[in-house]
Order: structure tokens, then C-alpha cells, then sequence
């Protein structure tokens, strides 16, 4: 397989219900990751630049389980699904605005004294 290392796999399945085949790469990229944006989601890092971040890019961000802490001033225009276990942690004086839909089997998603 000398040779065969710059090649990639492109895989494109059609997922149950849809009738149209994607690669997974388009597939992968409906879904921003916070975590693929180096947030540590410990409670204890600060994961505001990772959450800064993730707002650049377009699509449905997925929060996985961990409690995010976020300081500063940080709004979030996109939609938003916290993993069960999710939650940011906000410091006092500082806001978090979320000008979109927040999906999450929790009643709570905010841990902290912030706003």
C-alpha cells in the first residue's frame, strides 16, 4: 500500500429515513462539537476561548457531558443541545445570552452565580 497514505476513504451512506447518500465528513460537519474546539469540560479549566470559538462556525452545537466554565461576557447565536451531565459554569458578574433554541433533557443547564 506504499503510496497510498494522501488517499482517503470517502464513505457516503444513506441514513435511515433519508433517500440521499452524504459523506461522512458532510455528515460530521452538521454537528459542531465543543470539544473540537479544545474545551475540557472539567469544571475547572476555563472553556470560554473554546466556547468563542465554536460560535464562529454554523450548525448545531452538541455540549457533551462535563460542566463547561465560562467567563466574561459570551453570546451564543445557534442552536444548542446539552448531553445530559452538561452544564456551564458562570462566574458571578459575567452573562452568558443564548439567542437560540436550547434543547436538553435537563431542567437545568447553568451552574454558578453569573447572569
Amino acid at each position: 500500500m506504499a503510496g497510498d497514505q494522501n488517499k482517503s476513504l470517502t464513505l457516503a451512506p444513506t441514513a435511515t429515513g433519508s433517500t440521499e447518500p452524504r459523506d461522512l465528513r458532510d455528515r460530521f460537519a452538521d454537528v459542531v462539537n465543543i470539544k473540537d474546539y479544545g474545551a475540557k469540560g472539567d469544571g475547572t479549566t476555563d472553556d470560554t476561548t473554546a466556547v468563542v470559538a465554536m460560535m464562529n462556525d454554523v450548525g448545531y452545537a452538541f455540549i457533551p457531558a462535563g460542566t463547561y466554565r465560562v467567563g466574561g461576557s459570551v453570546e451564543l447565536d445557534y442552536p444548542l443541545y446539552f448531553a445530559p451531565g452538561a452544564a456551564f459554569t458562570v462566574n458571578a458578574n459575567d452573562t452568558i445570552v443564548i439567542r437560540n433554541t436550547i434543547d436538553s433533557p435537563r431542567q437545568w443547564i447553568f451552574k454558578g452565580d453569573g447572569n
